[in-house]
Parts: structure tokens; sequence; C-alpha cells
């Protein structure tokens, strides 16, 4: 296996010494990437599948690149590219997944020293019991109260103590000090200080210390709670987008991109020239659009056409809004999409992807591109 990593790896220096054109910007950031140590063994670890296919399309590109095929050159190096980070998102979320499973355990920690800090304090109200009985045998009926009192307000404290110390290690399992180091700190204070006061027979300043000591410990076990369902949301979330990824790569498009603004399909060759029927040997691939879509009812979907900038720029603005919309059309009425889902964009001859003083270019440039939005 560390063979067939380091063949693949010596290709594209081979391919650069022989190559007449000058290496893509692109390809040399992909090399870059592929010579990187840390992150080829994260990738292979986190998806060993997607990775040598990364690997694959990656010897596709430096091959392309030194038969002087461009066009190929640039689609394998995208998908190579786009693959091998999959590989690290997949990677991040192994890493997340770890943190998770920690904070779990640490909180089943908490929770058992809580039960541990219960049975303490039931143990010692029975052994208070028992004293408070002895007590009423020894002692006049005026002395037997005053003493009972103590002993009550005594032991009432003491278990208000033991709660409150048991919230503060809860907190501490929970790592309450990376979120609110300040609050630990104080809550810890106030504890000690209240034991002090509780020696020295002062109920009232014991008590009301030891409420300031639980009320930032609850208040920090809360900050750490909340950040552990935020890295449980945030986990759900690149999950769900990964999923979403890789099975739009399944669909048959001719390009799949993963944007900060979301998943992107490209389409090329939908329509005839000058038309806005969606060609019927092109209508499988829309259809499994369609279904994707079905499967993601919460990502909204953007329909936006493009055209090269041959003509005149009103004119293919109208061309390409109404190609976007025919598409739109397609995916409500034939495919069953829920119209409520998807909308269309006409931009024309904008944000061009190809040279327009070239064949190749144009045909880049005249595209749908299908976009499920990241919310």
């Amino acid at each position: 296996m560390k063979l067939a990593q380091a063949t693949l790896l010596l290709i594209p220096a081979f391919l650069m010494a022989c190559a007449s054109v000058p290496r893509p910007e692109r390809l040399v950031q992909l090399d870059s990437m592929m010579q990187d140590p840390a992150q080829i063994e994260a990738a292979q670890k986190a998806a060993p599948e997607l990775f040598e296919r990364s690997q694959t399309y990656y010897a596709k590109a430096s091959q392309a690149y030194e038969d002087e095929e461009m066009e190929k050159t640039e689609h394998y190096t995208e998908v190579a590219e786009l693959t091998f980070l999959a590989c690290l998102e997949q990677a991040k979320i192994d890493r997340l997944n770890a943190e998770i499973q920690n904070s779990e355990e640490r909180l089943s920690t908490a929770e058992r020293i809580k039960s541990e800090q219960d049975e303490r304090h039931a143990r010692y109200e029975k052994r208070v019991a028992r004293m408070t009985r002895i007590v009423d045998l020894e002692s006049s009926k005026a002395e037997r109260e005053k003493m009972m009192a103590e002993e009550r307000r005594e032991a009432d404290v003491k278990s208000f103590l033991i709660r409150v110390a048991g919230n503060i290690d809860t907190a501490e399992a929970l790592e309450a000090e990376k979120v609110d180091a300040d609050g630990m700190v104080k809550a810890k204070d106030h504890l000690a200080k209240a034991e002090t006061a509780l020696a020295a027979k002062n109920f009232d300043l014991a008590r009301q210390t030891a409420a300031k000591a639980d009320t930032l410990a609850l208040a920090a076990a809360g900050k750490a709670r909340k950040k552990m369902a935020a890295q449980s949301a945030e986990l759900g979330q690149l999950s769900e987008r990964q999923a979403l990824f890789e099975q739009a790569l399944t669909v048959g498009a001719n390009a799949v991109k993963r944007e900060n603004r979301g998943v992107v399909i490209t389409l090329h060759d939908l329509f005839a020239s000058g038309k806005n029927e969606v060609l019927p040997d092109r209508a499988g691939v829309l259809k499994k659009i369609a279904e994707l879509a079905a499967k993601y009812k919460s990502y909204p979907v953007v329909v936006e056409g493009y055209t090269d900038s041959r003509g005149a720029s009103a004119a293919n603005l109208a061309l390409s809004t109404g190609r976007a919309q025919s598409v739109v059309d397609f995916l409500v009425t034939e495919a069953k999409m829920d119209f409520q889902q998807v909308k269309s964009a006409g931009y024309g001859e904008d944000r061009p992807i190809g040279d327009n003083s070239s064949s190749e270019g144009r045909a880049k440039n005249r595209r749908i591109e299908v976009v499920f939005l990241f919310r």
C-alpha cells in the first residue's frame, strides 16, 4: 500500500520534468496538498476508499497534463482536489466524534461522583438522627429543644454544602474551567469560606456563601453542557453536508464541488443551441437531482443559468434565465420536486468559468448550476 502511494506521489514530479506546457496553478496547489505527510495520513485514516480515489484522479490529472490535454487535466485536478478535501472533512468529523465521546465519558464520571455524594449525605443524616435521639434521652426539655434545633440546623447546612460540592465536582468533570474559569475559581473559593463558617457555627453565613458557590457552579456546568450540545450539532451538520456531497457525486453531473454557499452540481449540454427545452437524453440526471432534493428537503435549491459571451448581453441574460426556469419546470412537473424548495436565476455571460476566446472555454461557460444551499 505504501509503495503504491509513493509511486503515485512520484508521478507528478516525473511528468513535471517532461512536460513542455507550464503546470496549471491548481495542479501545482494539488501537488503541495498531496505531498503533505500529515494531511495524507489524516485523509487515508479517515476515508481510505475515498483517499484511493483521490490518488487515482491525481495520477490521471498529471498524466493528462503530460499528454497536454488541459481540459482533462483541469477536470481530474478538480475531482482529485474535491475528493481529497472530502477525506479531510471526514477526518474533522472523526475528531469531533472523539471529542463528543470524551465529553460523554466525563459526564458519566460526574454523575457517578454525584451519586457517591448523595450516598454519603444519606449516611450522615442517619448518624445525625441517632445522635439526636441520644440527646433527647440525656438532656432536659429546654436544653434538648435548643440542642435539637442547632443539630438540625447544622445538619441542614452540612447537607447543603455536600450538594454544592457535588455540583462543583460535576462541573469539573464536564471541564467547565475551559468555558468559565473565573466562575469555577470563585465557586471553589466560596465553598471553602462556607466550610470555614460552618466550623465556626456561623450557619447563616455558611449557607449564604455556599449558595453563591452553588449558583456559580451550576452556571459553569450549564455553559459546558451548551458547548457539548453545540459540538454535537456541528458534528451532525458536517455529517449531513458530507453525505449530501458524496451522494451528489453519483447523479451523473459534469462536475460536483463543495463551496461555502453549498454543494454545486454543474451540468452541460442540457439544451440544443439557442433553445430552452431540456433534451430528452438529459432528463435522467435531473430526475436523480430531484430524488436527492427529496432526501434533503431542508436545503433550498437554486438553479442558475449561464451562457458564453457571444451575442448581445441582454439576449444572453434572457436565454440563461429561460433555461434555468425550464430546468425548474422539469424538476417540478416531470420529476415531482417540491416547488417551494427550488427557484431559478439567470446570469447570462457573467461569472465565466472558462476562456470565452476558445471553443472549449465557451462550452464550459454554457452551463446550468444546481446549488443545494447550506443553511
